[in-house]
């Protein structure tokens, strides 16, 4: 996939069989990065305000027009669960909370979620979320410190750490989920990508 500044344009090679689908992955993605540079802020969803990892995901994918968690009964089981829950908690909220909307899948496409746990909590819970735009090269998320930023899977200490320990998770919320070994190139936004 290219990716070009502000997403105006670019080119997905998708597993996907459909153009609408691409298109809908696109838009996620395209969402996400006008999140960026928004701060980390536990339980909040407010563009240029504070978001956190979970109410990220859900609003990139409800931009898009994702089915999604929309009923405020699944909200409150995926995303109304404080980080402090992750690091004590007994029970895989997040997993579950995923598991309403999304299927798990084993390879990650544009727009899926990819879920870790982290290993500076020396966490017993998947407590973490991505939306992955080119796995393993790129995902963007809402990071604890740095807010909503542009992540590097295959090099990035929390993502290389995580996965010595545990193995990410993969969701899609698409009913195709997740890449095949051959996939299809869709251009999707503006022709001219000067």
């Amino acid at each position: 996939m290219t990716i070009f500044r502000g997403l105006k344009c670019g080119v997905i090679r998708s597993a996907c069989a459909d153009a609408d689908e691409a298109k809908q992955r696109f838009a996620t993605v395209a969402e996400a990065d006008s999140w960026l540079n928004t701060p980390f802020k536990d339980l909040q969803r407010a563009k240029g305000s504070g978001v956190d990892c979970a109410q990220f995901i859900v609003a990139c994918h409800q931009a898009a027009g994702v089915k999604g968690p929309l009923d405020d009964e699944e909200k409150k089981l995926l995303v109304a669960h404080s980080q402090q829950w992750h690091m004590q908690g007994e029970r895989e909220l997040y997993v579950e909370g995923l598991s309403r909307y999304c299927h798990q899948v084993e390879v990650p496409d544009t727009g899926d979620i990819v879920l870790w746990r982290p290993p500076r909590w020396l966490s017993q819970r998947h407590s973490n979320a991505a939306l992955v735009i080119e796995w393993p090269r790129l995902a963007i998320g809402a990071d604890f410190q740095a807010g909503v930023v542009y992540m590097d899977p295959a090099h990035d200490v929390q993502f290389v750490m995580a996965a010595k320990f545990h193995p990410h998770i993969f969701f899609s919320p698409w009913p195709t989920g997740g890449a095949l070994p051959i996939g299809k190139e869709y251009v999707v936004g503006e022709r001219a990508c000067g």
